[in-house]
C-alpha cells in the first residue's frame, strides 16, 4: 500500500508541474551529477556532494599529511581528461577556541589511475594541474622515509632551517607518492604543504626541474625502474 501511495503522488506532483510521471522521477533521481565538475579543496561535503552523489565508499584515513588528524575520506570514481581515476576526497572538521565545530570541508584529495601509466605523462589530466601552475611550477623530487615522492608547487619561498620552515604559509601542490617495486602504481595528492619544509627533510639529494600549464615532462625511464 506505501509503495502504490508514493507511486500516486509523484504522478500527482508530475501533472501539477505540467510535465509527465517519468520527468517528476528524474528530478527526485537525477540519474548523473556533474560529469566535469572538480571539487577545491576546503569545499563543504554538503556541496560536494549535491554535485557529484554520494560516495561509493567511505573510511577512515590513516594518511598523516592532512591538516586535520580525524580526516575521513569517501571514495568515487571519477573520469578526467579521459583517464579514469579513483578518487578519495579527505574531509576534516575545524574547531574554535570555545569548541564549537565548523562545516565538513575538503582538506585533501588523493586521485590513483585506474590504468597502469606513467608519470608524468597523465599530469595535464589532473584537473588542478593547469590552474595550479598558471605561473609555472616547481617539481622536486625526494626521498623520505625511504619513499620516493615528486612534489609540484607553484612559487614558493625557501627556508634556511626548520624552524623557518614551519613559519612559512601552506601552499597548495599536487605530491605524487610512488609505491616501492611498482612503479606503474601511483597515487596523486592535492593538498596543502609546506615545501620548504618537505626539501630540509628529504634524504639525500633533491632534484628540481621546472613545468608550466601547458607541458609536463614526457615520460621518462626512471619511473619505470
Amino acid at each position: 500500500m506505501k509503495v502504490a501511495v508514493l507511486a500516486v503522488l509523484v504522478l500527482l506532483i508530475g501533472f501539477n508541474n505540467g510535465t509527465t510521471g517519468t520527468a517528476a522521477w528524474g528530478q527526485l533521481f537525477p540519474k548523473e551529477h556533474k560529469p566535469g565538475y572538480v571539487p577545491e579543496l576546503y569545499q563543504s561535503r554538503d556541496s560536494i556532494r549535491s554535485a557529484i552523489g554520494s560516495p561509493e565508499a567511505m573510511y577512515t584515513s590513516e594518511a598523516d599529511w592532512l591538516r586535520s588528524v580525524n580526516a575521513r575520506s569517501e571514495a568515487y570514481t571519477r573520469t578526467y581528461g579521459g583517464i579514469k581515476y579513483y578518487v578519495d576526497v579527505f574531509y576534516g572538521v575545524e574547531g574554535d577556541a570555545t569548541g564549537l565545530l565548523g562545516p565538513v570541508r575538503a582538506v585533501g584529495f588523493a586521485l590513483t589511475p585506474y590504468l597502469n601509466l606513467v608519470y608524468p605523462d597523465l599530469l595535464p589530466t589532473i584537473p588542478w594541474f593547469k590552474p595550479l601552475c598558471t605561473d609555472g611550477c616547481d617539481e622536486m623530487r625526494y626521498v623520505a622515509d625511504g619513499l620516493r615522492f615528486a612534489l609540484i608547487c607553484p612559487p614558493h619561498p625557501p627556508a634556511k632551517d626548520l624552524d623557518e620552515a614551519r613559519r612559512l604559509p601552506l601552499v597548495r601542490c599536487l605530491r605524487v607518492d610512488f609505491l616501492p617495486k611498482k612503479p606503474h602504481i601511483f597515487i596523486i595528492h592535492y593538498a596543502e604543504f609546506r615545501p620548504a619544509m618537505e626539501e630540509l627533510l628529504a634524504e639525500g639529494p633533491v632534484e628540481h626541474r621546472k613545468l608550466d600549464a601547458e607541458y609536463a615532462p614526457i615520460r621518462e625511464q626512471d619511473s619505470r625502474e
